[in-house]
């Protein structure tokens, strides 16, 4: 018995010895393919670092001009989406009538803008205009400036409010008012506005999100006279609306640095829409570059300018807030807006009240009708008509109608980019003895 079991476990012995034999070999086996497959991963893997760089500048500069291909093609897009928008704006200025007349009177030169054959009026001189040419001045100039931002995709810093269902006339909001999506009644209907709170921080508020008017319902002295609140709320309403002109001409590569160009928004309107768009020059010793127009903007962000020798296009039509190419709220073009003088209104409102009331304390004025221009003009001329030694001459000033008539365009002058242009008076008045 002793003997069966120790040749029993001797054999269970040797079949596990047979069994680990063949275990190693198996491991031996398997070590020996690892080995062989590091050799070969180890070989690829020189081989792959050895043509590395060669690769690597291969499919940089396969992403590189992708890159260049779609950038030439969103360049190419966004010039024909200015040319667009160029084309759109000049075509509604056209169509709204808005055009310069300069005449000579009396050695001096006047100088009007029209828009739908009526004047445009100038912000120092709204004591001489009726309240009926106000008004239809300021709703064709508002009708204008909403279509021009919306072809140019520009969000108006100050919101204009148009007519529209028991709506009757346009207003216009302060930049802190703007765009909060409300309904807000009409100035004037006799809509009450909401309860608010007897505190002044309540008071303040509403006053600060009511619409101002665009419009008059009496002569601008009356309503100073009788009613001091809504003479107050126009002149802000009248400011920010040529604050607005001014602030799209600034965006659209006008400049508009004081308070006496921003009244005069009938000529900045032109400038944009109707002059002859200026030329910016460039240095011949560097390639073009649109910072010299724009600051720091990138190259990319106006490529298409760029593109161009010696001369760039104005940047009418450039910039916008409607598409990702040359976007005026972006980071690149805060240096374009950076700087500007008029960057509020608070100023130009103030400056415009305090001149408006100073003429008014100063004189009474009375706006001459249509027929009574003639009268004067007649009664001026007369008056200029002298006697000679028995014969009659007239004055010096008298000029030839066509002469007067022609337009001067030496007026207009370019200054780094920019049109500059002189200041000049509109209207006429007459002055009452007191």
């Amino acid at each position: 018995m002793d003997t069966q079991e120790s040749a029993d476990i001797t054999q269970s012995i040797m079949e596990q010895v047979a069994r680990l034999q063949i275990q190693i070999e198996e491991g031996k086996a398997e070590i020996e393919a690892l080995r062989a497959l590091a050799n070969e991963r180890r070989f690829a893997l020189s081989s792959a670092n050895k043509d590395l760089p060669a690769r690597r500048s291969e499919m940089l500069e396969s992403v590189e001009r992708s890159i260049r291909h779609i950038n030439t093609k969103w360049n190419s897009q966004h010039s024909k989406t200015v040319e667009a928008r160029i084309f759109l704006c000049r075509e509604a200025a056209s169509l709204y009538g808005l055009r310069q007349r300069r005449r000579r009177k009396g050695g001096n030169i006047r100088e009007d803008y029209v828009i739908g054959g009526l004047g445009i009026v100038d912000l120092r001189d709204l004591n001489r205009y009726s309240h009926g040419q106000i008004t239809a001045s300021l709703d064709l100039v508002a009708h204008l400036l909403m279509l021009i931002s919306h072809y140019l995709g520009l969000k108006l810093p100050a919101e204009i409010t148009l007519p529209h269902r028991n709506y009757p006339l346009a207003t216009i909001f302060s930049p802190s008012a703007s765009y909060l999506s409300r309904d807000v009644p009409f100035p004037g209907s006799g809509t009450p506005h909401p309860p608010s709170s007897s505190s002044n921080t309540a008071q303040d508020s509403d006053r600060a999100h009511r619409p101002r008017p665009l419009f008059l319902s009496k002569s601008l002295t009356a309503l100073a006279k009788e009613d001091a609140a809504t003479y107050n709320y126009f002149i802000e309403g009248v400011t920010l609306l040529a604050w607005d002109v001014a602030w799209v001409c600034k965006t659209q590569g006008i400049a508009v640095n004081n308070w006496e160009d921003l009244c005069a928004f009938g000529r900045n309107l032109w400038l944009l829409l109707v002059a002859p768009p200026p030329t910016v020059q460039m240095p011949s010793s560097r390639t073009p570059s649109p910072q010299v127009a724009l600051g720091n903007i990138t190259n990319d962000l106006a490529s298409p300018l760029a593109n161009n020798k010696g001369n760039l296009p104005s940047l009418f039509g450039q910039f916008s807030h409607g598409t990702s190419h040359s976007f005026l709220g972006g980071f690149e073009t805060q240096d374009f807006m950076k700087g500007w003088k008029l960057n509020g209104p608070i100023k130009a409102i103030d400056k415009v009240k305090s001149a408006l009331q100073s003429e008014m304390a100063g004189a009474e004025w009375e706006v001459l009708e249509e027929k009574e221009w003639g009268e004067e003009l007649d009664r001026k001329e007369e008056e200029e008509a002298v006697f000679v030694k028995g014969g009659r001459r007239k004055s010096e000033s008298t000029v030839d109608e066509m002469e007067a008539d022609q337009l001067m365009d030496d007026e207009l002058v370019r200054k780094e980019g920019e049109w500059k242009v002189r200041s000049g008076t509109n209207g006429w008045t007459k002055l009452k003895s007191r």
